[in-house]
């Protein structure tokens, strides 16, 4: 069991009693706390001798007797202390007694900082395990990047909207697909994204008139736009077709958006993509970072 500092409490919350912790967590997961949801829920908070909430875990369960780990947090002044671990431990065993043996949790965590995985493995989480790489940057950074500024579709390829693209274009490449189920990923498929895109950025590279390569965007908020999915097909890969391809979207959104920034993902069962991201995209970006995946049993 942790030890924590004399006058602490770690306490299992009445879904009641959480909302008074709403703020020890991002808020973009506080309606969780504030309006608990219908499911198996587990609040599980630290408390100081004034009882002021300092410190918050839940999770929620889930199926195949798995719970996740939603959120762990601990005020500033109240961490290093053994707060979150002790809140971790108590939410762990409160969800063995529900019958979830095994927690997880997604999270994106910093590429040059990996503090938190460590935490998580102190915790008795198994190393994180990367999906994929997680690249943020701005339009300033972006049209100050050497390799991409200017650059232009070769002769042969053009770069148009996505939401220009006619029937026969569409059926085209799903026929390809049919046949070829490599062509490319099914987890990029662009059929399955451009459901509410960003019209004017969303954007597609064309060989004659087949559509070879795609960014699918969406924008999050005020500032982020998503290039929600991004590909170029393999055999044209190694000849960077899709630079020309980024720099349109970039034009756009500074054209077409009041946008600053974008976020997109790389596939770690991409080594080429990941790669190039590691290597060349890096140096530009505003941020990298790595979405994982702990698991504990």
């Amino acid at each position: 069991m942790s030890k924590i500092p004399k006058g602490l409490d770690i306490q299992t919350l009445a879904a009641s009693d959480a909302p008074a912790f709403a703020a020890l967590t991002f808020p973009v997961m506080r309606h969780l706390v504030e309006t608990p949801p219908e499911r198996d829920m587990v609040y599980v908070g630290a408390v100081s001798g004034d009882g002021t909430p300092v410190g918050l875990a839940f999770g929620m369960g889930g199926p195949d007797a798995i719970y996740e780990l939603v959120s762990a947090y601990v005020g500033p002044f109240h961490r290093n202390v053994g707060i979150g671990t002790a809140l971790i431990n108590r939410l762990h065993d409160d969800f063995i007694e529900r019958g979830y043996p095994t927690g997880a949790q997604i999270f994106t965590m910093d590429a040059d900082d990996q503090s938190y995985g460590r935490f998580l493995m102190r915790c008795g989480f198994a190393q994180p395990f990367i999906r994929q790489l997680v690249c943020k940057t701005t339009l300033d950074l972006a049209e100050s990047t050497p390799w991409l500024v200017g650059a232009k579709a070769p002769e042969g390829y053009r770069i148009g909207l996505w939401a220009d693209m006619d029937d026969g274009a569409r059926a085209d490449l799903q026929a390809r697909k049919d046949a070829d189920p490599a062509l490319f990923p099914d987890t990029l498929n662009p059929f399955d994204f451009e459901e509410d895109c960003d019209l004017s950025t969303s954007v597609v590279l064309l060989k004659g008139d087949q559509i070879v390569g795609w960014i699918i965007t969406h924008a999050l908020d005020d500032e982020i736009l998503r290039w929600t999915c991004s590909w170029v097909l393999t055999s044209i890969q190694g000849a960077g077709r899709i630079i020309p391809l980024w720099w349109e979207a970039v034009q756009r959104q500074r054209r077409e958006t009041d946008l600053p920034r974008f976020i997109w993902t790389v596939p770690m069962e991409e080594p080429r993509m990941a790669k190039f991201a590691a290597r060349r995209m890096r140096p530009w970006l505003e941020t990298m970072g790595y979405a994982c995946t702990a698991v504990r049993d």
